[in-house]
């Protein structure tokens, strides 16, 4: 009697490929997830950078004929940089920066609001913004 082994031999090329089959969906998938997860922190940066560029255009805006006031206010250095931590807090370690420059031009005063990722350098957010100081007196 002769033995058929083509039957256990297809049965183990079909398991194979299966399993080939299954590797790569996890590897998509896993894949998948990482992106996923890296753009995800990357929308909650920009969002917790545009509240905070917000806060400190309003303080600005607010003492803006006292900007050191403004400073001290926002818990600034004296470049007018402002550290963050990984809550969005100042204070602790600093993996967030906002770098302020103010800008008076006649009765204009400009402020350039940015926030960087220290760890990689990447901006997350520029605000722009521009406020009346008042007439100027005769």
């Amino acid at each position: 009697m002769k033995k058929n082994n083509s039957g256990r031999s297809m049965f183990l090329l079909e398991i194979g490929i299966l399993l080939l089959f299954f590797i790569i969906a996890a590897v998509v998938c896993v894949t998948l997830f990482v992106f996923s997860g890296n753009k995800n922190n990357d929308a909650n940066d920009l969002s917790s950078a545009v509240v905070k560029a917000v806060s400190v255009a309003d303080t600005i805006k607010a003492c803006k004929n006292d900007l050191d006031e403004a400073r001290d206010l926002l818990d600034a250095d004296d470049a007018f940089t402002i550290y963050y931590d990984k809550d969005w807090k100042t204070g602790g370690e600093k993996v967030y920066r906002a770098d302020v420059s103010c800008r008076e031009k006649g009765l204009l005063l400009t402020a350039v609001i940015s926030f960087t990722r220290i760890k990689d350098g990447a901006v997350i957010y520029r605000l722009e913004t521009k406020e009346f100081l008042g007439e100027e007196l005769p």
